[in-house]
């Protein structure tokens, strides 16, 4: 983001202030009889160098640097906004037990001294969104590793989760120590990252009105035995929850697959219309012959050899006749990536995951024996990837 002309004039006035407190503090240099009669005026000087400094710091912060800030002090200044409208900054700051400078440059718009959030800001103050930037922040030291890790490891791209194989691994000098297993060490961190998971609820839900469930999922009948859609590592059932409601009309039994962690807080009391079952998603899946077997960014945890082994199970699951495989999950374009997919790309390396192009999918679903016979493009470069068996 371009600096704008108020954050460059405030930027400014900050470094004149502090040119200004040099020069004073060379001023105190007496000799050393004197010194002790300047000493007190010397430390409030200091002080307030200090002060002026934090300032200049965070005004030249672009704003979601700030908001790095915020999120480590869980000020959650973005709810609290929405909750309570717009106030001045000295009674935001009071109310949320910070300094007003601190506040001051983030995604909030300042009108007759009221600050209030921008339309941009709006999106932060849902909870799932505030989770993601936890979650986030949680485990930047892990992704900051990385480049210590291949310089120390090689610069080739993991390709197993064994050993130390893994910038993860390495960083926790722990052998084959993979996301999952991260997760489930760092409970507070695994129900941010759930949590997390609902923000991608926009994405998924436009993905899911580009692809018409009702016309091309294969008809079960009015067996109530026959499975609809089996949503392999679906989390808390939020996907099918979501198909439940936008397609009443879908016949047939709706089942989660996800670990014990996961779904423990839901298994005595199932959400209505979709059923729960514990399942390690590297073994047997325990559904056979399901019209649809979903996978919603899945894959792009894992390794192509690790994904080649969840992928195989599923094939192996497929009626050959009917059954479909749909694939949610980002698509990247083969030239011009952006910073932003790039940076995602690079991120999921850090436990052994990678996101791929069209040509990647193509390579890695035809060596499971799928065919992909067609990719329904969501928002850039979320896409869904529709399979059947070769």
């Amino acid at each position: 983001m371009d600096s704008t002309p108020d954050q460059d004039r405030r930027v400014g006035d900050l470094l004149d202030q502090l040119c200004h407190l040099r020069e004073q503090l060379r001023l105190l240099n007496r000799p050393l009889e004197e010194q002790d009669k300047g000493d007190g005026e010397r430390k409030e000087l200091l002080k307030r160098v200090g002060t002026v400094s934090h300032q200049l710091a965070l005004a030249a912060q672009e704003p979601h640097e700030a908001y790095w800030d915020l999120i480590r002090r869980d000020m959650e200044v973005f709810r609290y906004l929405k909750e309570h409208g717009g106030m001045k900054i000295d009674e935001l700051a009071s109310n949320l037990g910070a300094e007003e400078g601190l506040i001051e440059g983030l995604l909030v718009q300042s009108e007759q001294g009221i600050y209030s959030l921008t339309e941009h800001g709006l999106i932060f103050a849902l909870p799932a969104y505030e989770d993601s930037c936890k979650f986030a922040v949680e485990f930047l030291p892990v992704v900051l590793f990385n480049p210590t890790f291949f310089q120390q490891y090689g610069y080739r791209e993991p390709r197993s989760h064994d050993g130390f194989d893994t910038p993860l691994a390495a960083y926790f000098k722990k052998p084959g120590y993979g996301f999952f297993d991260y997760l489930r060490d760092h409970p507070s961190v695994q129900k941010l990252f759930i949590s997390a998971m609902h923000a991608q609820a926009r994405t998924q839900s436009i993905l899911c009105s580009v692809y018409d469930y009702e016309a091309r999922l294969p008809l079960v009948g009015d067996d109530p035995s026959a499975v609809a859609i089996v949503d392999v590592g679906g989390s808390q059932g939020e996907l099918l929850l979501d198909l439940r409601a936008r397609y009443p009309q879908i016949k047939g039994r709706m089942i989660v697959l996800d670990q014990k962690s996961t779904l423990q807080s839901l298994l005595q009391e199932p959400p209505v219309g979709i059923e729960l079952v514990v399942h390690d998603i590297f073994t047997e899946l325990p559904v056979k012959g399901a019209a649809v077997y979903h996978l919603k960014r899945i894959l792009h945890d894992w390794s192509d050899h690790s994904a080649r082994i969840i992928l195989k199970h599923v094939v192996s699951a497929m009626d050959p006749e009917r059954s479909k495989v749909l694939i949610m999950d980002a698509v990247l374009p083969s030239t011009n990536t952006s910073l932003s997919q790039a940076m995602g790309d690079h991120s999921m390396l850090t436990f052994g995951g990678k996101e791929r192009t069209e040509g990647d999918w193509r390579t890695l679903l035809e060596s499971v024996g799928l065919v992909i016979e067609h990719i329904y493009q969501g928002p850039e470069p979320e896409a869904l990837i529709e399979c059947r068996k070769a």
